[in-house]
Parts: structure tokens; sequence; C-alpha cells
């Protein structure tokens, strides 16, 4: 449920931009809204899920998630959407960390990498399958019903979790107290997605014209400021709590644990290049193909498959060559698949010609999904379990936020750049470029079928084309820096240093 909200909005955003009126910059917002508050409060609920208990936290978040769903379903404009999506952002950082906290403590052995396999083959295929379910509501019912449905969903996995799930808690009964981690660990994720959502619309640096301004640099600039004090006031801080034998929000000892640093970097740029995928095709299917919802659900359905597929054999794959060497081969699925689309995409494109594509993609993200967690988590202790969660869901989510942020920019100023050149090139006056870029880029393409001009409409699709494979590049791009790190050597440290020893993990 909390997966699936990720992605489960793609398909319905062209419905839900002309039902409420909403731009491009709202729209970006209402996606990643969601994801940003899911990212900076996950360490945060992790933590408490430690002290307070996993699964009392786990239901505690289903309540909130299902408030949320129920203000997204009857929202009346776009500020009320946004507001609606970081409820269900705050419920779902409750939800996250608490399910692999109660896995890591549940479980041992074979039968905890089993369990994390599963996890993380319901996370990919979940994703996947997310633009299917969106598309069929939207078209049979209304983009409304995209949350209507989480009231079932979250009604059961909350009898689920009550029956069947034993609770588990911290066993050191240390207490908790530092709200400034806890501000600075949400300011850290907010100040750095609103530079990037801002930041081509309202300048860099450099303050676009009638845009908020500090000292005369832009606010995008002072976001991203804001972001970097923020994380080394976070670093120092928290270093200054362990020293002083206080118990600080954000584990820094964590961190030491190769695996577990290493993985987090990993699943960050993962997440930032798979959900940037599955917020930007959906557009172009509907903007440019003229597919309506449910259609471009279906075509996404073999993505679903393939993720699936793809995670059931995995825990044999990675028993027999390695857990980092079955990642690896998923990230280089998922990279070829971003490379041929950027490669072949054009106005003309058979919607056949992709399945195989999506196929092979969701390939990648189901084998690569059903092992990070595991690789991750793999020394940690049970007791720290809700803590380390909460990192990597963080990660995670923080990733998806970047992804919709990142790929939604680079699609939208590339697409604005490129029919620019298009209607000028045709004899356009500046007043007719300007108003049809405007037009094409606000809506997020959705717009392009209903241009009155047959020469507009034909160089719309093809710039909004052009964006997309650029797009598509990217996440490429941020895939292979994904891989590059998984497989980066780890520097050998003397034995009488801080290199970490190994964890023994016990039940909570």
């Amino acid at each position: 449920m909390v997966v699936v909200d990720v992605t489960v909005v793609n398909v319905a955003v062209p419905q839900i931009v002309k039902d409420l009126g909403i731009g491009a910059a709202a729209t970006q917002w209402v996606q990643s809204t969601y994801t940003l508050t899911v990212a900076g409060l996950l360490v945060a609920a992790g933590r408490v899920a430690d002290r307070w208990g996993r699964r009392r936290t786990l239901l505690a978040g289903v309540a909130l998630f299902l408030v949320g769903s129920v203000l997204a379903a009857i929202a009346t404009t776009g500020s009320s959407l946004v507001v609606a999506r970081g409820v269900q952002g705050i419920g779902g950082a409750a939800i996250l960390p608490s399910t692999l906290a109660l896995l890591n403590a549940t479980f041992e052995g074979p039968a905890r990498a089993r369990a994390f396999a599963v996890w993380g083959a319901t996370v990919g295929g979940v994703a996947a399958a997310g633009p299917l379910l969106g598309g069929w509501l939207t078209t049979q019912l209304s983009w409304r019903w995209a949350f209507w449905v989480n009231i079932g969903l979250g009604l059961s996995a909350a009898l689920g979790a009550w029956a069947f799930v034993p609770e588990s808690r911290d066993r050191t009964g240390r207490p908790l107290s530092d709200p400034v981690g806890l501000a600075l660990a949400v300011l850290i994720p907010t100040s750095l997605v609103t530079a990037v959502l801002l930041g081509r619309t309202q300048g860099w640096w450099a303050p676009a014209p009638g845009a908020p301004e500090v000292a005369g640099v832009s606010l995008p600039a002072v976001c991203i400021g804001s972001c970097v004090l923020a994380g080394t006031a976070l670093v120092l801080w928290e270093r200054d709590l362990l020293r002083s034998g206080r118990r600080p929000l954000f584990d820094l000892d964590l961190l030491r644990i190769p695996t577990f640093a290493r993985g987090n970097l990993v699943v960050l740029v993962v997440a930032l290049g798979q959900i940037g995928l599955l917020f930007v095709l959906p557009l172009w299917l509907q903007g440019v193909l003229g597919f309506s919802a449910v259609q471009t659900g279906l075509l996404f359905l073999p993505l679903a498959v393939g993720a699936f597929a793809a995670a059931a054999v995995t825990p044999l794959a990675a028993r027999a060559v390695g857990v980092r060497t079955v990642i690896g081969v998923g990230l280089l699925a998922e990279i070829a698949v971003l490379a041929a689309l950027a490669l072949t995409l054009s106005p003309s494109s058979s919607p056949m010609a992709l399945v195989p594509l999506l196929f092979g993609y969701g390939a990648g993200v189901g084998t690569a999904e059903a092992q990070l967690p595991g690789l991750l988590l793999a020394h940690i202790p049970a007791d720290t379990g809700g803590s380390a969660a909460g990192i990597q869901s963080t990660s995670q989510e923080l990733g998806s936020a970047l992804g919709v942020a990142l790929l939604g920019t680079v699609l939208l100023s590339a697409t604005a750049a490129d029919l620019h050149d298009r209607l000028a090139a045709h004899d356009m006056t500046g007043a007719q470029q300007q108003r049809l870029t405007r037009t094409v880029t606000d809506t997020s393409g959705t717009a392009i079928p209903t241009l009155p001009d047959a020469l507009a409409r034909t160089q719309a699709r093809a710039a909004f084309t052009h964006a997309t494979a650029t797009a598509a590049a990217a996440g490429a791009l941020t895939l292979a820096l994904g891989a590059a790190t998984l497989f980066a050597p780890t520097r050998r440290r003397r034995r009488n240093d801080d290199t970490p020893r190994p964890l023994e993990v016990g039940r909570a």
C-alpha cells in the first residue's frame, strides 16, 4: 500500500491536471510531497518503532495513512491534494521501517534472507504494478479511486498485523530524546528536493523575474545551502551526543558497517533512476501516443510481471553467485533498457516494441530490489533494526523524491528548449512560441493531443519525445553510478583502527 502510492498516481496525473486545473509545478508537488514527507520522517519513525513498539508503530502508521487517503480522495484543489499527500507520507514513514524491523527481529538465518527477498520483491513488483492499478481505476471509475482503494488494503493490513505479527522493541531500554536531530533530519531532504523542484522556474542562483529571493539569490540556492549546513550540523550534533553517552536519533555507528553504508548510497541512486522512469514514461505515452490511463497501465503490466518473476529466482541465484553479483545483474538490465529507450524513442514508436523493454526493466527491478534489503541489514543487530530500516527506507524514499524532481525537471526543461527551437524554425512569433511552450510544459505534456494547430502538435510531440529520451538517458547514468558504487573496491584499514567488527544478530 505504501509503495504503490508512489507510482499509482503517475498515470492518473493527466486526469488530475484536467480535473483540478493544476500546473506543472503543482503536478510535481503532488508526486513529490508524498515521498518527500516519507523520506524526511523515516529515521525518526524507525527510532520510535524501536522504542515504542514496531507493531504498534505500524498500526498507528496505517491509521494515519488511511486518513491521508480519504483527504486525497475528496480533494478539490491542487493545494488540498498536496496536503493530503503529506499526511499519507507521515503514515507511510511509520509503516516502512516498522515492517523491515519486524522482519529483522522475527526471523533468523536463511529464513531472514527469504523474508527480506519477499519484502524486496514486493517493493519492486508493486511499484511496477502501480501504473496498471492507477490506470484501471482512473479509466473505469475516477482518479480519486486511486486513493479510496487504500481503505480496504489498509484495514486488511491492520487486522493481519494485529492478529499474526508479534510485538517487538528495543531491549536496552535506553531513552530516546533528540529533537535537534529530528529537526535536522527533516530539513535535509526537504530543502534538497524543494531546491530541485523550484530550480527550473525560479533560477538555480540568480532569481528569475518575479521569483522570491533572499539577499539577491534564488530560493533554490538558499535551500541547497540549508541542506549542506543542516547535513554538517547533523553529523557534528549526533557525534557530540554519542561522546556524551546520550542516544542520538541518527546512529552514526551504523554507517561504519561497510555493507550498510555503501548499500544506502546504492539504494538512493537506484531509486532515483527507477522512480524517475515511472514518472516520465506515462506522461509520454499519454501525451505523445495518445494512450488512455488504462492503456498506459496495461502497457506497464509486463514490467510488473518481469519484476515478480525475477524476484522469485533471486534467492537461489544469490546463494550461487553472491548477493552483490545478483544486484549488479539487475542494475545492468535496467541500464540497458533505459539506454535503449533513450536511443529508439520516437513519436511513431510502436507500443508493442516497448513490451520486451518494459519486461526486461521489470526483471532488473525485481532482481535488484529483492536483494538490496538483505545486503544492507545483513549485519545489523535486531535491537537497532528500526533505526537501520529507517535509514535504509530514507535513502530509498529520498531517491524516489529526487527521481521525480530531477527527471521531471530534465523532462520539462528539455521540452521547453527543444520546442522553442522547433517553433522558431517554422517562423512562429516569439509570443506564439512562448504561449505554446508554456501550454505544453505547464500541463506536463497532457495538452499536446488537444493543441488546435497541426504543426504545433507535431513539433510538440517531437520535442516531448526528445525530452523523454533525455530523461531516460539521465536515469541510465544514475543507475550506472549506483552499479559503480556497488562494485567499487573497499579501502582496507589496519586492525587497530575503527574498522567495524562482525556484529551478532539477535532476536528482539
